[in-house]
């Protein structure tokens, strides 16, 4: 009796068994290599503030403040209007045009919209996935800056730190980090003055707060307490009262896009991501400028 050529039903589960496998290691594969690509855009970016900064101190001898005159008078006037950092980094970004016209309220500028930002708005006009470190651009840099400071202006002053001549050090400094562009109904804005959350509106910076507590979601979170607060938020949850949602206090936190860590641009220019494990004292002293102490091993 011949025997019938083909494939049995074994044969065939065997087959479509290893396709199913082929394709969830592939999907997997594929997925790792996305979100590798979306922080590799992170840190680029990063990056690019970092060296705009280093080049507007070089050009005007101080860095960028977070908030105040800086640079040459925009056409047509003879004053130079106060701003934050991130407008005084616009000419250094390729953005000159875009900072002449003192107009930033509705503009969806690419650099600052990120697609690995789970909070980003259908409308990004003015939002930023990014903040700038308030103690290295203002006028504080102590390791114990209070929340509260933030509203006042006077000490939101650039040229107190150099980064060639950073008390701890430019490659233990951060710069720059991440963090959602809308947190619990309030927007993170590129062009606003450091202060209090108004309207829906939050400043780009953190820093603020005393960020001694456990790298762990907590209540003191979601209470506003911050006498022990833990260094960044993990990806948090976008909206929510409870600890696990995201933190939008002005000044105080940067997120975390993912569970593998908060990218980080230092003063030397370098980018990271800073470790889950980040202790509290190591985190307040890698922002901290001037405080003149040693930074940990974890992070």
């Amino acid at each position: 009796m011949k025997r019938r050529s083909g494939f049995t039903r074994v044969d065939l589960a065997a087959l479509l068994f290893l396709a199913l496998l082929a394709i969830g290691v592939l999907s997997s594969s594929l997925a790792l290599a996305q979100g590798t690509a979306k922080r590799t855009v992170e840190m680029e970016m990063l990056k690019e503030f970092a060296t705009a900064a280093l080049t507007a101190e070089s050009d005007m001898r101080r860095l960028p403040p977070a908030w105040g005159p800086y640079g040459r008078p925009r056409p047509g006037t003879t004053s130079k209007a106060n701003a934050n950092v991130f407008v005084h980094l616009l000419p250094y970004l390729q953005q000159k045009p875009l900072f002449d016209t003192g107009k930033f309220e509705k503009v969806d500028l690419p650099m600052f919209n990120m697609k690995a930002d789970p909070s980003r708005p259908k409308d990004f006009g003015g939002h930023t996935s990014f903040v700038a470190n308030l103690r290295v651009f203002s006028t504080w840099g102590s390791a114990k800056m209070p929340n509260e400071a933030i509203a006042d202006l006077a000490n939101c002053k650039g040229g107190h730190f150099s980064s060639e001549t950073l008390p701890d050090g430019a490659a233990t400094t951060i710069y720059f980090a991440t963090k959602y562009a809308s947190c619990n109904g309030v927007s993170n804005l590129f062009y606003l003055a450091p202060g209090p959350n108004a309207d829906g509106k939050g400043a780009p910076f953190f820093g603020a707060g005393n960020h001694d507590g456990a790298q762990t979601p907590t209540k003191e979170i979601a209470t506003g307490n911050v006498s022990k607060l833990p260094a960044y938020q993990i990806a948090p949850a976008v909206n929510g009262k409870d600890a696990s949602a995201c933190n939008s206090d002005a000044g105080v936190f940067g997120h975390s896009f993912t569970a593998q860590g908060m990218p980080i641009a230092l003063g030397d220019r370098s980018v990271r991501l800073l470790s889950l494990k980040v202790s509290g004292t190591t985190y307040s002293r890698l922002l901290s400028p001037g405080d003149g102490a040693a930074v940990g091993t974890d992070w």
